[in-house]
């Protein structure tokens, strides 16, 4: 396949999308079963299979589109246009490490930002937006297409712009109607929100008051899956403190195109099912973040 200025359609950035996942994923999976080489940092986990399901994710993405760009978590950026693809090999790496079965792989297509885009640009920045914002576009360019693949159950959830959500035949919507204080909801950090010492004070606040509001604060480590449980309907919210945007990106479609209402808030990205639920996980939010 050779490459050219023309974007591919979503539909068809979709389908590379949820073959890298899965042949990313199908490593994991071996791996997981064969036993883990994991090396542990103070806030980290870096394990062998990591860089291997990398590996298969940018190949197969590279054989399709060779001169696309790619940014994945262990290696350099690769250059390109007109579409950047995300890829986080390993959502859940230290669940895979201590042998908890809830990793993932996900795999995001954006079009690259140009100059024609420079006025949304410098409106983002003004409203203290970055990455991507609450209507599933990116500062620096539109989500396309996204696909989170869960190797153990082999279930892929991808999104569409513009043509919804799905895992296989079913259509994936976030309808979640349990009173909040009934209900689980996602708390995500990303690791500058576990680095810092300010952000991991302002976090705890957060944490306390969705404990407050809710039955059940879910922090799983493997925020792709949070996001897949969101578009089906399981979860009443997720609230992102500095989310990473590997993880975050494939997320925001996600729930878009489930029907979610999603915003940002400063550096936190918020998704509910409508938006009254919205405004109240906001609220959740101390003026330090």
């Amino acid at each position: 396949m050779t490459d050219s200025d023309e974007v591919p359609a979503p539909s068809v950035l979709a389908e590379t999308a949820e073959t890298a996942a899965r042949a990313a994923g199908d490593t994991l999976r071996d791996g997981f079963r064969d036993g883990v080489d994991a090396t542990y940092g103070e806030d980290d986990v870096k394990a062998a299979a990591d860089r291997r399901a990398e590996r298969r994710a940018v190949e197969t993405i590279r054989e399709r589109y060779p001169g696309h760009a790619v940014d994945s978590e262990e290696r350099e950026p690769i250059t390109g246009g007109p579409v950047e693809w995300l890829v986080d090999p390993l959502d859940g790496t230290n669940n895979y490490a201590v042998g908890h079965p809830a990793f993932a792989v996900a795999v995001t297509a954006r079009r690259l930002a140009s100059d024609a885009d420079e006025p949304r640009r410098r409106a983002s920045d003004a409203d203290g937006r970055t990455g991507t914002g609450a209507d599933g576009r990116a500062a620096d360019g539109d989500l396309l297409a996204a696909a989170v693949y869960e190797p153990l159950p082999e279930e892929c959830a991808v999104a569409v712009r513009g043509e919804g959500a799905h895992v296989g035949r079913r259509r994936l919507a976030a309808d979640h109607d349990r009173p909040l204080a009934r209900s689980t909801v996602s708390l995500v950090l990303g690791i500058d929100a576990v680095r810092d010492e300010r952000l991991r004070r302002a976090a705890e606040t957060v944490r306390e008051r969705l404990a407050d509001r809710s039955k059940r604060v879910l922090e799983s480590w493997a925020p792709c899956l949070d996001w897949t449980l969101f578009a089906r309907g399981s979860l009443a919210g997720v609230v992102c403190v500095h989310p990473d945007e590997r993880e975050q990106a494939p997320g925001a479609l996600l729930a878009s195109e489930a029907g979610a209402a999603t915003a940002w808030d400063g550096d936190c990205f918020l998704a509910a099912p409508t938006e009254e639920r919205l405004a109240t996980l906001q609220e959740t939010l101390p003026e330090t973040l």
